[in-house]
């Protein structure tokens, strides 16, 4: 399965732990390793900080670095949704300093909400769906992450195209709520969702072919094992965020492949939670090689 674009910066990236130094290096890495092979991915860089001057200032920087394809931000990570004049006001911002065609993605994910209004909890948590109407022509893109269809749905009747970031909907986000795509999760440990994508998305509709039925029933019994296998372990660890857990989970298959060592700094420090209990659970769902 050919990879065609990375998602750097982003909820699994650990954005929030970061400093802004931090994020542009990644990125530059990112782009610095890209170029060495022909710049043969997309690269998606993520911008958000702590607030929104310096998720401009960052936006301006990620541009001016060049091999940047697209930059997104989650705007309820330093914006209050109670202040819908401040949301345009930043995307406008944006907009005018990268120019009118260069992609502009939306991030929406209630875990990464800082300012909550005192809206209801639920809209609150999430960017209100006639704010981003207003914004068609700004906003070239969103990532949702919401887990709501009825969300969803209100997103993608904007025009504006939607990608999904829920694994357990994905079919039912392709085929009945409008999914342009999706960027999940498990793209990073597992082709599956990627291979759905691709069978579902077609020119004229979200069906897959007579001929591929047999392998989208497979796909999708693979993804259902893939998703229980995750959410089983997340709930195994209440204190751990879903997106530090699939970061520990992508370090995990990262040293069975022989990518990283076992026990290097790096991976001491953000998987020494996993339980053999996990391990497994990610062997029965294939998402680690049995025979590792």
């Amino acid at each position: 399965m050919e990879t065609r674009a990375l998602w750097v910066c982003g909820g699994i990236g650990l954005f929030f732990d970061l400093s802004d130094q931090q994020r542009l290096q990644v990125v530059d890495a990112f782009v610095q390793a890209n170029q060495l092979y022909g710049n043969k991915l997309k690269i998606f860089a993520g911008a958000t900080s702590e607030t929104a001057t310096s998720t401009l200032e960052n936006i301006k920087k990620m541009k001016e670095m060049g091999g940047v394809d697209g930059i997104f931000v989650a705007p309820l990570y330093f914006l209050s949704n109670d202040d819908d004049d401040e949301v345009r006001s930043f995307f406008k911002s944006a907009r005018k300093m990268i120019g009118p065609n260069y992609p502009l993605i939306l991030y929406n994910n209630p875990d990464f909400v800082r300012a909550v209004s005192f809206k209801e909890e639920v809209a609150s948590k999430n960017f209100q769906p006639d704010v981003l109407q207003e914004l068609k022509g700004t906003v070239s893109a969103v990532k949702d992450s919401s887990c709501n269809p009825t969300l969803f749905q209100q997103y993608t009747s904007t025009g504006i195209p939607v990608y999904t970031g829920e694994e357990g909907r994905l079919i039912d986000c392709l085929t009945k709520y409008g999914a342009h795509g999706c960027v999940a999760g498990l793209g990073n440990i597992s082709p599956t969702c990627v291979q759905i994508t691709r069978l579902l998305h077609t020119t004229n509709g979200n069906s897959p072919p007579p001929d591929d039925a047999e392998k989208m029933e497979l796909l999708s019994e693979k993804l259902k094992k893939e998703c229980s296998a995750y959410w089983g372990i997340v709930h195994a660890h209440p204190d751990k965020k879903p997106v530090v857990v699939m970061a520990a989970l992508l370090l995990d298959c990262l040293v069975q492949a022989g990518v990283l060592e076992d026990g290097s700094s790096t991976t001491s420090m953000e998987n020494d939670f996993l339980t053999e209990k996990d391990r497994m659970m990610m062997k029965e769902a294939g998402l680690i090689p049995k025979t590792k």
